[in-house]
């Protein structure tokens, strides 16, 4: 499917995907023993500021800070944290197509 002029994607929804890309690479490099870098620590850290700037304090003020010092284990858990978060401020259409992307699909529709 090509992508036309009026094809849009809501900036949650893009950053969703980029949470979920870089939790499955986390996982991944943690499971064989790797740690993550650098980059990847600043990578983790821009997506957790975006996530805080779009929700409220209520909402976002448990998220935990990234930092390079962290362990490999607290740095997957972070990322699962940022990425269930983003999961729940998607519209349910978009959380849909999220899931369904990932292999999480269900045609079970709520009543």
């Amino acid at each position: 499917m090509a992508l036309g002029a009026n094809y849009h994607r809501s900036n949650l929804f893009i950053a969703s995907f980029q949470v979920e890309g870089l939790y499955n690479a986390l996982r991944t490099t943690i499971t064989v023993g790797g740690t993550p870098g650098k980059v990847t620590i600043r990578l983790l850290k821009s997506l957790r500021d975006s996530i805080v700037s779009v929700g409220s304090r209520l909402t976002v003020e448990h998220l935990p800070e990234i930092t390079e010092d962290m362990t490999s284990h607290d740095v997957l858990a972070a990322a699962e944290v940022l990425r269930t978060t983003i999961l729940a401020f998607l519209p349910p259409e978009e959380a849909e197509e999220q899931r369904g992307v990932f292999g999480f699909h269900s045609n079970l529709k709520p009543n």
